[in-house]
């Protein structure tokens, strides 16, 4: 049975067996008892569907946080981190699994550096060469699941198969007693997740991240022509090395055996509009999801902004994302413009491959400057669409280039300049004003000469 193990809070250190329907909350009645301030009365809930678990905000005043995602429901994994306030619980194994210290096969295991989808990632040391890789084990439950095993098992082995200076490489795919696993290269730095959560993104100069997109793109190429897709592209799985060199790890790590609506929800904010209309991904879907991640990076936050499976799914199948360059003033145009349109909704709008990307990356200019910076400049010559503001339609744009483009030439937004009417003379304005003035002058005299011609006359009678 599962449990939640209280990682920071007022009662740090507590756990509680998890049950279908038992409620977190503020009131004494609540399965678990969250003394916070920022805790609602019944705050949230856990359920289970089938084999799953989610947990379930009830309406809450300040928010129900899944690994710092707001949600209102999402399925639960073991590692998953509930934040209530400023309490946290751990989603957990029973009795919790704590494996540093001991050692699986030839690995002793020395730390603990973070929990997936579907498994926990440790530090160890293969003990016959004397090295330091990265240890993924499968969690206990997956490990009994015959066909995920399989899955398992061809994504690593094809996955072993890269070699790329931006792709962590794979060292062994192996089971011992039971528990499947997957030895890798070790990367002394962070996740790119890591890196926009503690916000150290403001650190990174739009060159860095200019820099990072290029290698990333770069990755993608190698794997597409290799007939690999990542299948997991998220910033939690982009690693930045120290030099500030990209890693790729965890190749196909998303369970896709489960329904869209049943997955971590974290994920579901880079899939691609044709993923979640239930088609397979495919390249073009892998463009769409690095635009979402780059998209992140330049900006600091997602283009979407919904907190359910449901509402993310319709969010990216209905809706364009804003210009990267209207959410940040700093990104330059020509950057924000192959950003934009990766994220096309319709894959046939999108650039036609990776290697397409990764020549229009390499002609963005960091000289140009924002649209926004550059609308500003104009001092009102130009009019500010209203409409690409943030939350809702960007400007009408070509988001495709035209059939004999080349790939290195980008897509343009189109703003209409304001229009101003401005009264304009025509030449002889003057002369016929006069000639006019005169005309009435003579029917003035006119008709007061016909009038006393009248009246003398009928005088004289």
């Amino acid at each position: 049975m599962p449990r939640l193990f209280v990682e920071s809070g007022k009662k740090i250190g507590a756990d509680f067996p998890v049950k279908d329907g038992m409620v977190l909350g503020r009131m004494e009645e609540c399965d678990v008892l969250i003394d916070d301030p920022k805790s609602s009365r019944r705050h949230a809930r856990i359920m289970k569907q089938g084999a799953q678990y989610f947990i379930v905000d009830l309406n809450s005043s300040n928010g129900t946080y899944l690994n710092d995602v707001l949600v209102k429901k999402s399925p639960l994994v073991f590692g998953d981190r509930i934040r209530i306030g400023d309490t946290v619980l751990v989603f957990t194994e029973e009795p919790e699994e704590d494996l540093v210290g001991s050692r699986l096969g030839g690995f002793e295991i020395m730390e603990r550096l973070g929990a997936r989808e579907t498994g926990v990632i440790y530090k160890a040391r293969q003990v016959a060469l004397d090295r330091i890789v990265a240890l993924k084990i499968l969690d206990r439950g997956l490990s009994e699941d015959a066909a995920f095993v399989k899955r398992f098992k061809e994504r690593a082995q094809a996955a072993a198969t890269l070699r790329h200076p931006n792709i962590v490489q794979i060292f062994d795919v192996g089971e011992v007693e039971g528990r499947h696993f997957v030895a890798m290269e070790y990367v002394q730095g962070k996740s790119l997740r890591d890196i926009l959560k503690e916000g150290e993104q403001i650190l990174l100069t739009m060159e860095d991240k200019l820099n990072i997109a290029k290698q990333m793109a770069e990755a993608l190429v190698y794997t597409h022509r290799q007939g690999i897709l990542h299948g997991n592209l998220t910033p939690i799985n982009i690693l930045l090395t120290e030099k500030k060199e990209v890693k790729l790890s965890d190749f196909g790590g998303v369970r896709r055996d489960l329904p869209l609506a049943a997955r971590d929800v974290t994920s579901l904010y880079y899939i691609s509009p044709e993923e979640a209309l239930g088609r397979k991904p495919d390249k073009q879907s892998e463009i769409y999801t690095l635009g979402i991640v780059l998209f992140q990076m330049v900006t600091g936050e997602l283009p979407f902004k919904a907190t359910g499976a449901l509402e993310l799914i319709r969010e990216h199948t209905e809706r364009d994302i804003p210009p990267p360059d209207i959410i940040n003033s700093n990104v330059p145009a020509s950057f924000a413009d192959v950003i934009y349109k990766m994220c096309a909704r319709e894959p046939e709008r999108r650039f036609a491959s990776i290697v397409e990307v990764r020549e229009a990356l390499s002609h963005v200019s960091l000289k140009g400057g924002s649209r926004r910076e550059k609308r500003e400049a104009a001092a009102g010559a130009v009019a500010y669409a209203p409409a690409g503001e943030r939350g809702r339609e960007p400007p009408a744009v070509e988001r495709s280039p035209k059939p004999k483009e080349s790939s290195s030439q980008q897509r343009r937004y189109e703003v209409a300049p304001r229009q101003v009417i401005v009264p304009v003379r025509k030449k002889g304005g003057a002369l016929s004003f006069l000639i006019f003035l005169g005309i009435l002058v003579v029917a003035f005299f006119a008709a007061r000469f016909g009038v006393e011609f009248i009246c003398s006359n009928l005088l004289k009678k």
